[in-house]
């Protein structure tokens, strides 16, 4: 997949704004919603949009990856709306978002996102200079030395300290992959809210290939990555999960929206999905991630990893 091209983008709400957008008919598969399948009071579930077609009619009304749906509703009253909660236990909010807006009458469906500000495919992103644990403490890198590192970079946010065994199992999951995606021409960071001490500590134990970066908030805020009164989070901010690819001159290539407690099998499938978009081995990148096989019978029963893997629909589309 080429890297993606600078451009002036309609103008979009501004990050926290909730917007309405109106259909004209049913969803089509120009958009792909994602997230729920989890606790329908914790905002980190909220159903999102994963995917959507740059030439479509819902962008050039503003709607972008990592928006959040807040409500899914009728002109009628003759159907109950989608609530926010209920989408957020929805393990497959796709699907009822896209059948409801099917139902009668199509055109009188309307829903309401909440922009997350997310730098999208094409924009330029958020500049940042972040403490790290490559070199000597106390020392830092730029977007442009990870850029250009190897000509892009898989640039990924992380919860941290704060969810402890599911943030080392993406750390050390990204570790284990980490030579695909360098043969791709890809460097690999992860950034979060943990201080420098903490995450050379991190760094040191897990013998990471690649860097952690340290932010206070600022460079996760621009990046649509931080949440603020999240409940069961102490002091009720955390660093939710979003991988960016960005290339040259800092282009966003594209963004990948992983779960926020995923199941390792979740979890490959999202790095699997972004080796692929890269150029990387994608079945390689998902058996790095996965637990060993069993036995040597798993491993002849199909667990070698292909030349040339056929693409998954979210990678496809991804591409």
């Amino acid at each position: 997949s080429g890297p993606a091209a600078a451009h002036a983008a309609p103008a979009r709400p501004a990050q926290g704004e909730e917007y309405t957008v109106r259909l004209d008919g049913p969803l089509e598969n120009n958009i792909f919603f994602g997230g729920g399948g989890g606790a329908n009071s914790m905002q980190v579930n909220n159903a999102y949009v994963a995917a959507i077609d740059p030439d479509s009619a819902l962008f050039a009304q503003g709607v972008r990856i990592g928006d959040e749906v807040a409500y899914v509703g009728k002109d009628t009253s003759s159907y109950n709306p989608l609530m926010q909660d209920a989408l957020r236990s929805d393990a497959k909010p796709d699907r009822t978002i896209k059948r409801y807006s099917a139902t009668k009458p199509a055109r009188g469906t309307y829903i309401k996102f909440q922009a997350r500000g997310l730098p999208n495919p094409g924009d330029v992103a958020p500049f940042f200079e972040l403490p790290t644990t490559s070199g000597e403490p106390g020392s830092s890198t730029t977007l442009a030395d990870l850029v250009n590192a190897r000509g892009r970079v898989v640039a990924f946010f992380r919860p941290g300290g704060q969810f402890f065994s599911g943030d080392l199992k993406e750390v050390k999951a990204f570790n284990r992959a980490y030579d695909e995606f360098a043969r791709a021409g890809a460097e690999v960071a992860g950034i979060s809210l943990d201080g420098p001490a903490y995450s050379r500590g991190i760094a040191r134990k897990s013998a990471l290939k690649y860097q952690l970066l340290s932010d206070d908030g600022g460079v996760s805020t621009a990046f649509g990555a931080l949440r603020e009164n999240v409940e069961g989070v102490p002091g009720g901010r955390v660093v939710d999960r979003r991988t960016f690819v960005i290339g040259p001159e800092g282009v966003v290539e594209n963004v990948f929206i992983a779960p926020w407690n995923p199941s390792i099998e979740a979890l490959a499938q999202h790095m699997a999905d972004v080796a692929y978009f890269v150029g990387a081995n994608p079945e390689r990148v998902r058996l790095s991630v996965l637990d060993p096989p069993k036995s040597l019978g798993q491993f002849l029963n199909g667990a070698r990893p292909k030349e040339n893997p056929e693409p998954t629909a979210e990678q496809a589309a991804a591409a």
